[in-house]
């Protein structure tokens, strides 16, 4: 699952769609290229319904490498803009699913390695999983980030997540962060339909969100899920900013040279 449907303020356009790779792939495009590879058998691409069309032209190629299906994250709320956030997001597509599956960001470039290591584990485990970096990998030089900053217990598992903002190269320590990189069992609708439900009766205002890393924190918390903290040494990219879209294109253009992806793709 692919989330695609974000605003960009920061970044100011549709970042989603991208051309980032030498031959105009985008960073999504590569994930999904990775999890066709390692054993994905359909991608689902989360979308709003204003940049649904131009998301579904710019997959029409990996398409036809695995089975895509486009889902409409609505907004529910009478004259919002903005989603509902990522834990909304992941619920919009719970008629689609019937198995284990990852959950990425469409804005993020994790690495092969990482993708493999996720899918991997969900193929041997029955439990949920985070992907995380050290913070200095997931670092931009324009500006400042939020990450999901993890406790993580002695047997690997995470005990705790903080979304923390304004995250620099000032920031003290290296902690491992969440980059909304995540596996789950389809179990987990249950428990994400009553969270929601609870989020929408108490909504507080119109910028209110409901995020996946604050519904894990509450399951943890209730001892309902063990989440499995994995760690990955692949070095993080992303268009946060519109400056970040030049060294971006330089790593990605260095993916392609070392034929991680074909010429072809």
């Amino acid at each position: 699952m692919i989330l695609a449907a974000g605003m960009g303020s920061r970044y100011g356009g549709l970042k989603q769609i991208e051309k980032i790779g030498p031959n105009g792939e985008s960073l999504a495009e590569l994930t999904a290229y990775d999890a066709w590879k390692h054993g994905c058998t359909k991608i689902i691409l989360i979308t709003r319904e204003d940049a649904q069309e131009q998301i579904k032209e710019k997959f029409s190629k990996i398409s036809k490498k695995i089975k895509t299906k486009f889902v409409l994250q609505k907004n529910p709320i009478r004259n919002r803009v903005k989603p509902l956030g990522t834990g909304h997001a992941v619920l919009c597509a719970e008629n689609h699913i019937n198995e284990p599956f990852i959950v990425a960001n469409a804005d993020d470039y994790y690495g092969s390695q990482s993708i493999k290591m996720l899918i991997r584990f969900l193929q041997s485990d029955q439990r949920s999983a985070i992907m995380t970096f050290p913070l200095r990998q997931t670092l931009s030089i324009h500006g400042g980030v939020s990450r999901g900053v993890c406790k993580i217990d002695k047997n690997n598992n995470l005990t705790e997540i903080k979304e923390t903002h304004d995250l620099n190269e000032f920031t003290e320590g290296d902690p491992p962060v969440s980059m909304n990189l995540w596996g789950f069992q389809p179990s987990i609708f249950g428990s994400l339909k009553k969270s929601y439900k609870k989020f929408i009766d108490e909504i507080k205002d119109n910028d209110s969100e409901f995020l996946l890393p604050g519904f894990v924190q509450e399951e943890i918390n209730q001892k309902k899920i063990q989440v499995k903290a994995l760690y990955s040494h692949e070095k993080w990219c992303g268009v946060t900013y519109k400056e970040d879209f030049e060294y971006t294109k330089g790593e990605i253009l260095k993916k392609f040279q070392k034929g991680i992806y074909p010429t072809d793709f």
